[in-house]
């Protein structure tokens, strides 16, 4: 008995756009849950973290001491860690329950640092094209003489979700200790946002 499959031009051109958009469709880069061990007061407890599936530069390692101490995930340059390196890249992920827009983080995340330091010059940098993320991710470049040893900071925020489609604010930063150590880490940080 053999079995005959219909050759129609319509069936073959649907099955074709079916593959084709497949192979084009964006991967899906979900926010995932870590447990670990934390301190709760004096009582040890398991916590989540949230990460995002960054892709990580070659020639970085993840500082844990330093994401530990911070409460985010800090990355390095091999054979630096966090107190030596020129120019740190780091990770935050914010549960957004509420699905407040964007903007609030954002405009909350610069105001929390220039109420911590002072004479800080905001400036925005041109928006970094990412189509999986739905758009251009804005980048705000913010500079406080005080903040040693890295006065330099670009931030970029975007939204993201996990398996259970629960809404998530991205965060990555970039700290610099002069104009030409970002000059030199901005590439890497770009490229992250673009390949997430």
């Amino acid at each position: 008995m053999s079995l005959r499959f219909p050759r129609s031009g319509v069936a073959v051109t649907l099955m074709a756009l079916l593959l084709g958009a497949m192979a084009q469709a964006p991967a899906q880069a979900d926010v995932q849950s870590v447990l670990f061990v934390c301190l709760k007061g004096r009582a040890k407890a398991i916590c989540p973290q949230f990460r995002a599936s960054f892709k990580l530069p070659a020639g970085w390692v993840e500082d844990k001491i330093a994401g530990a101490r911070q409460g985010r995930v800090v990355w390095v340059p091999k054979g630096r860690a966090f107190d030596n390196a020129p120019y740190v890249l780091s990770a935050l992920v914010l549960l957004n329950k509420l699905k407040m827009p964007l903007a609030t983080f954002e405009s909350r995340e610069i105001d929390a640092f220039k109420q911590k330091f002072a004479n800080v010059i905001q400036s925005q940098l041109p928006a970094i094209v990412n189509r999986r993320l739905g758009g251009p991710v804005n980048v705000t470049k913010l500079v406080a003489p005080a903040r040693k040893p890295r006065p330099i900071q670009l931030i970029a925020q975007f939204t993201d979700k996990d398996v259970d489609e629960s809404p998530f604010v991205v965060q990555l930063t970039l700290d610099a200790q002069t104009e030409a150590t970002l000059a030199e880490a901005r590439p890497k940080f770009e490229a992250m946002i673009k390949a997430y």
